[in-house]
């Protein structure tokens, strides 16, 4: 005899009853799995189904009550959800919803080619370098519109200051947002020297590199294309070390193309966008 599902001809019909019967079959095994459990325990006790099943007695006696309180019924042994009741909410200061809005209108503008380079964020980092048993430390930072960039060998918060300092007067940006990590080289004298240029300070969530990933990458070619080959003098010559790399971040910002700001140098990039007088006073090489 031929039988007739209400269901034939629907969309999708034998994918859906197939995962009915997968579901079902799975819930009656988990199911049957726990009474066969409990059907233990009554005839063996407690210790031999704890050794045979490797289940807690908590988890039995738990069952057990389930069991009993729902006139046995195989069903209410059925495995329920452990998703939270509550689920934590993200909850997002007022500055940075404003800084992302910021961010999103200037990536918007950089991708329309606009005439006037806003700048603004700024993220900075620490690099770590162990050499022949001497550690040293390399704090940098880069502007994510122009990916003009700066590196400083240094680690207490006053010369991570002088870093930002220094930084802010030779980069011809805007800087009105810098965002780091926890490390203490940006508190104490560094958040002083924030809080008297009126800057706004982000700092990262732990155990999370993508909301660094630009300066992390930029650290990367800094190490790959400088410090490797520079080992030596960053162990036993640190005045030397310190001017190749200044000569090493002027070719970086001044000639190397970027990929993302048109194969151009981030210095290109700013003066580019930049009124007739200005760029004549920022740009130092007319060469090509």
């Amino acid at each position: 005899m031929k039988i007739h599902s209400k269901l034939a001809g629907t969309k999708g019909f034998i994918s859906l009853w197939e995962r009915m019967i997968l579901f079902r079959d799975m819930i009656t095994s988990r199911a049957e799995k726990r009474v066969e459990i409990l059907s233990f325990f009554e005839k063996h006790g407690l210790e031999a189904t704890k050794d045979a099943y490797k289940v807690s007695k908590a988890t039995i006696y738990r069952w057990q009550k389930t069991f009993e309180e729902n006139e046995r019924k195989i069903q209410t042994l059925v495995p329920k959800s452990t998703a939270p009741k509550r689920r934590r909410i993200r909850h997002i200061p007022d500055e940075v919803k404003t800084l992302i809005l910021q961010e999103r209108k200037i990536a918007k503008r950089k991708k329309l080619r606009s005439k006037d380079h806003a700048g603004g964020l700024v993220k900075a980092d620490t690099i770590v370098r162990f050499t022949n048993g001497l550690k040293r430390y390399i704090l940098t930072a880069i502007d994510l519109e122009s990916e003009f960039a700066y590196a400083y060998k240094s680690h207490a918060s006053k010369e991570a200051a002088d870093f930002m300092r220094t930084f802010k007067s030779i980069a011809p940006i805007q800087l009105t947002h810098i965002q780091t990590d926890n490390g203490s080289e940006f508190q104490d004298h560094f958040e002083i020297y924030l809080n008297y240029q009126n800057i706004t300070h982000f700092h990262t969530y732990p155990r999370c590199p993508k909301m660094n990933a630009e300066i992390e990458r930029f650290n990367r070619t800094l190490s790959e294309a400088f410090i490797q080959q520079h080992r030596h003098l960053l162990a036993h010559n640190l005045p030397l070390f310190n001017r190749k790399m200044m000569d090493w971040l002027i070719w970086y910002n001044t000639r190397r193309p970027h990929w993302s700001i048109g194969l151009i140098s981030p210095l290109r990039y700013i003066v580019n966008k930049l009124p007739t007088r200005e760029s004549q006073m920022c740009w130092t090489s007319t060469g090509p």
